[in-house]
């Protein structure tokens, strides 16, 4: 199991890996792939926001506030017909990032986007599907494939 986990950060480490890393990043972050799933989160925040604007922190408002606002980027960069192919790829990627520093999307935001995952106490999400972690009444955290 050691040499196996050496192997693998010295792949991880290599101009190789992170060309595939890249090439498929890259590949998840297209319009088509992106588009979509993104307007539909958007839509949901103002809902979200107003409907909890009294039980949700200050701190939080800024951040799911910022979150929106990164939302609304996204889709203007696949919107703009003079951004496309590489630069688009890197402005997305970069919002991307932004956005993850502000942390996870508010749980009633993911619930309505899917019905019955939650966030865990890990801030993770908590998938409701049989032998995924976190799934099952009893909250059996074992995988079935692990």
């Amino acid at each position: 199991m050691e040499a196996m986990m050496k192997e693998l950060e010295e792949m991880m480490g290599s101009a190789d890996f992170e060309d595939m890393f890249g090439n498929v990043m890259s590949q998840l972050m297209t319009r088509d792939m992106l588009y979509e799933p993104m307007k539909d989160l958007v839509g949901k925040y103002p809902e979200y926001l107003d409907a909890n604007a009294s039980t949700i922190s200050e701190e939080d408002m800024t951040r799911f506030r910022g979150q929106q606002r990164l939302i609304v980027e996204i889709l203007q960069v696949y919107d703009d017909p003079a951004i496309s192919g590489e630069d688009e790829g890197k402005r997305v990627a970069d919002l991307m990032q932004q956005m993850q520093e502000y942390g996870n999307p508010p749980e009633g935001v993911l619930t309505d986007l899917a019905p019955g995952m939650g966030v865990g106490a890990d801030g993770m999400p908590a998938f409701p599907f049989p032998g995924m972690p976190g799934a099952g009444a009893d909250g059996n955290p074992d995988c079935c494939i692990m």
